[in-house]
């Protein structure tokens, strides 16, 4: 497809001339191939990055968790559910007092309606903004 010669040029470009591409996307595919390092948003924040391979094989957020749920997957066997994040995302002019992700969130817990998570270390150079990422 025209989007993988692109990130194909891209890659190449920035070998050749060592330079640093910010990719802004929701096509975990494509993530996965082109970048190292990931940063992933939820409400206009982030709240988890990592190498690409940790974020991919250990995700510690439940949004994160749930994105990579949500994708096909050709390792997986065709029949495979995927599983979809319930709820609605938030009203970003509205939202909710502590965790914005809490009304979607599996794992939440009393705190997450009141305190703001923040960007913690929860393994060597991955960071994640939920209070039960070490678990």
């Amino acid at each position: 497809s025209v989007r993988v010669e692109i990130l194909k040029l891209l890659r190449g470009l920035q070998e050749k001339h060592n330079f640093s591409v910010i990719y802004i996307t929701h096509d975990l595919s494509t993530v996965r191939y082109f970048s190292e390092r990931v940063f992933v948003m939820y409400a206009g924040k982030i709240i988890e990055c990592g190498l690409a391979r940790e974020i991919y094989h250990h995700p510690r957020h439940p949004y994160t968790l749930g994105l990579l749920h949500s994708v096909p997957r050709l390792d997986q066997p065709k029949k495979s559910k995927l599983e979809p994040i319930e709820g609605q995302p938030p009203d970003l002019a509205h939202l909710p007092a502590g965790c914005s992700f809490r009304p979607r969130c599996k794992f939440g817990e009393e705190r997450c309606d009141h305190e703001v998570p923040t960007l913690r270390e929860v393994g060597e150079r991955h960071f994640c903004a939920c209070p039960r990422a070490g678990e």
